[in-house]
């Protein structure tokens, strides 16, 4: 049972750094996407 909770964990915690590396690539490649009032395509990502 432990380990199926650390796996459990393991997964959402990588969920999480690729939605983080997604965005982050996205600012890089657009600068002007770090306006949060620009309604920009990853809009979702940032409201949660």
């Amino acid at each position: 049972m432990v380990e199926a909770v650390i796996a459990l964990m393991f997964v959402v915690f990588g969920f999480y750094v690729i939605k983080r590396l997604q965005v982050f690539k996205r600012t890089l490649e657009r600068p002007e996407g770090l306006g949060l009032s620009d309604p920009a395509p990853g809009a979702d990502t940032k409201t949660r």
